[in-house]
């Protein structure tokens, strides 16, 4: 799968699997009328945040991509205690500090242990933009803690779905068929990530950003 291909075919069945749980619980898709705006502008965050993920770790080797993205909670911290006003405390900055000590000690970034390798200018682009996207994207769940998790997820899957073939084209990928073991794997992602994501969201309109987002670092033991 390409970039924009992979996100487009997760977000089909992320959207179709959101929508019928909203139904279900008779909770209206689009969210609170005062909110759509945000949670549009959420849901682009968050599709900048995935395709550049994606993309610098096609682009980049592993442990450097996970560590310039990895940056997100550090900054979200901060961002929330500037313009949010939420407490941010020496154990808050502590324990951020010492994680992603943790997450550069497992992944043995290049550009830090002195490896011999070039990396690829718009794959560190693209890394440090997920970073910042990602930062955005936490920011506006904590501004719209009344709003359900899965009205996150949903904006965010019907976000990607119309922008990742406009992206696709005009980047010049190439999407094709696949074959069953894809598809089959595709849909355990998109599971994965509806789950991923309304826990995080979750998370966040329960706890501060700095420690909600410090949660994250957990994906890299699991991931190593």
């Amino acid at each position: 799968f390409g970039t924009y291909e992979l996100v487009f075919w997760r977000s089909v069945f992320m959207l179709i699997s959101t929508l019928l749980v909203l139904f279900s619980k008779a909770l209206h898709p689009l969210g609170p009328e005062g909110k759509r705006g945000l949670l549009a502008l959420r849901a682009v965050a968050g599709f900048g945040s995935t395709c550049g993920y994606y993309f610098a770790i096609k682009h980049l080797p592993l442990g450097d991509a996970v560590v310039i993205t990895y940056t997100s909670p550090a900054m979200t911290a901060v961002a929330a205690a500037l313009f949010l006003g939420e407490s941010l405390g020496c154990l808050d900055v502590s324990g951020s500090c010492l994680c992603l000590a943790g997450v550069v000690l497992i992944s043995k970034p290049s550009f830090l242990m002195h490896h011999s390798s070039t990396l690829d200018v718009n794959g560190l682009i693209a890394a440090i933009l997920a970073s910042v996207a990602s930062s955005v994207e936490y920011l506006l769940v904590r501004v719209m803690t009344s709003v359900h998790p899965l009205v996150f997820v949903n904006y965010f899957a019907a976000v990607d779905v119309m922008l990742s073939p406009i992206f696709g084209y005009f980047s010049g990928e190439a999407w094709k068929w696949h074959d069953g073991k894809d598809w089959s794997l595709l849909l355990l992602l998109a599971v994965c990530t509806i789950t991923g994501q309304a826990l995080m969201n979750l998370g966040l309109t329960l706890e501060t950003a700095a420690k909600a987002t410090a949660m994250n670092y957990t994906q890299v033991a699991f991931a190593f």
